[in-house]
């Protein structure tokens, strides 16, 4: 919806699912130190500036809950449901679930939750 990624969808697969910019992060040595699943554009794009490189992750419990977690990210995580918005502390252990038709912001990039059933 907001900012450029590198894919169009992305499945929410496996048990944990990161989201940042870059497919993959780096260290100062060139050594991956994490990749990113939900992964934004490096650009000059002001709105892709807002993702940090290690913005946040979606865990999938075996039940398939997806609960969102920001991982202390510079801009901030939120959601925006039923024209409230959910700000998501940086330290939370429990995350918050997400729910069909979520508009999630990682900074000013913004993604809509789809769940097929």
């Amino acid at each position: 919806m907001k900012g450029s990624a590198t894919r169009k969808t992305f499945p929410l697969t496996g048990d944990r699912v990161n989201v940042g910019r870059l497919a993959e992060v780096l260290d100062r040595d060139r050594r991956v130190i994490r990749r990113n699943q939900v992964a934004f554009d490096e650009s000059d794009d002001a709105v892709n500036q807002t993702v940090s490189r290690a913005h946040a992750h979606i865990r999938i419990s075996p039940s398939g809950e997806c609960r969102l977690f920001d991982d202390r990210s510079s801009y901030g995580t939120r959601i925006f449901r039923g024209g409230q918005t959910i700000s998501l502390p940086p330290t939370s252990q429990r995350g918050t679930k997400l729910k069909d038709g979520d508009e999630i912001y990682f900074g000013q990039a913004c993604v809509r939750v789809v769940v097929k059933t």
